[in-house]
């Protein structure tokens, strides 16, 4: 998959959904070219692990970028974004886990398992929130580990990075995909996400390439 514009419809079969905050109306819904996600919880930091989110695995590095179109604000703590991790089911036990989120009122936001415990618990906060906004992921390899940073836009085109941080815990292949935490406990909220891209590293030439080029269009 290379990308995915939400403009069929319908939640292609590569992707899986998975409700982490046990509330009642988590949902996801492709409707008018976007995506929307709903989701309570109480948080995703230290001894909370409660999100919703769609994924699905990539194998190696990789470079993720989504546009948050809205935000519902329902806490000042509210997170949107990308998630990754090596089991997206795993919550409060997996480990590689890695949020670059934006917020109501605390900004843009990437946030890691430093301990690697299986839950956030260290966090970096940049620029200033506004909507639409873009978010992106660069995952790559550093030795035995992976190194992985995360970005964000006010524009779509002109990136900035918030935190590049070495993950010892991730595995080669992990679980990537668009998340929601509403820091409200059992009040949820609605995000909307549009513009999915993936691309993946191939090769000995260390050279980006659209995943569609590799896999062909899925």
């Amino acid at each position: 998959m290379a990308s995915d514009n939400f403009n069929d419809n319908s939640i292609g079969p590569q992707w899986t959904f998975t409700d982490q905050d046990t509330v009642a109306g988590t949902a996801h819904s492709e409707a008018g070219g976007q995506l929307l996600i709903t989701a309570g919880g109480v948080d995703t930091w230290y001894d909370y692990d409660e999100y919703a989110s769609l994924y699905y695995p990539i194998v190696g590095a990789f470079t993720i970028t989504v546009k948050v179109v809205s935000q519902e604000n329902v806490n000042d703590w509210t997170k949107t974004g990308i998630m990754v991790r090596n089991d997206m089911t795993g919550a409060g036990t997996s480990t590689g886990y890695i949020f670059m989120a934006v917020t109501p009122a605390n900004n843009f936001t990437f946030q890691y398992d430093n301990t690697h415990d299986g839950f956030l618990d260290t966090s970096v906060q940049a620029g200033s929130t506004a909507f639409p906004c873009w978010l992106k992921i660069i995952k790559t390899v550093n030795g035995a580990n992976w190194d992985f940073e995360g970005f964000y836009s006010i524009n779509g085109s002109d990136y900035t990075s918030v935190k590049k941080w070495e993950c010892s815990s991730a595995n080669d292949t992990q679980d990537v995909g668009m998340a929601v935490i509403s820091h409200a406990d059992t009040t949820t909220s609605d995000n909307v996400f549009d513009d999915w891209s993936d691309d993946i590293l191939v090769g000995a030439t260390g050279i980006m390439t659209p995943r569609s080029n590799y896999w062909g269009d899925l």
